[in-house]
């Protein structure tokens, strides 16, 4: 289970929420979005399905994912799950020029990417992932 909570500026909780998979969850970071990308993102790590949408699926080992929520209201907007057949790792979100980038570590090939140059190299590769303005589209 992975919680989060939003403060108002004087400290005061305007919500808190919770969601997760009967896997383990694990939250690592979390980035206020602005601009093209309004809402509040966490991402991390599960070994369930969220199953809170259709893009959702269990890859194998321990999935990268990325939740979108509502700044206003804690809810679920959407929330994706990324991953290969290996054990699959995420950092904390970054943020810069409108944009998040989730960096992360993963444990095989991706399905169907060689071609485009994304071959898996060894025992863990490196992958970053650039968000736009919505989180199905790195």
């Amino acid at each position: 289970m992975v919680a989060a909570a939003f403060a108002t500026a004087t400290g005061a909780p305007k919500w808190v929420t919770q969601f997760g998979s009967a896997g383990g969850d694990i939250g690592y970071g979390i980035q206020m979005g602005t601009g093209k990308l309004p809402g509040v993102y966490i991402s991390g790590q599960t070994t369930g399905n969220l199953a809170t949408n259709a893009n959702t699926s269990v890859y194998g080992g321990y999935d990268a994912f990325v939740v979108k929520l509502s700044a206003a209201s804690g809810g679920m907007v959407e929330q994706h799950a990324y991953g290969t057949a290996g054990d699959d790792v995420t950092g904390k979100l970054s943020r810069g020029a409108g944009l998040l980038y989730l960096p992360g570590g993963f444990g095989a090939g991706f399905v169907g990417q060689s071609a485009d140059g994304c071959s898996f190299a060894g025992l863990r590769d490196i992958a970053v992932a650039k968000f736009c303005a919505a989180v199905a589209a790195p």
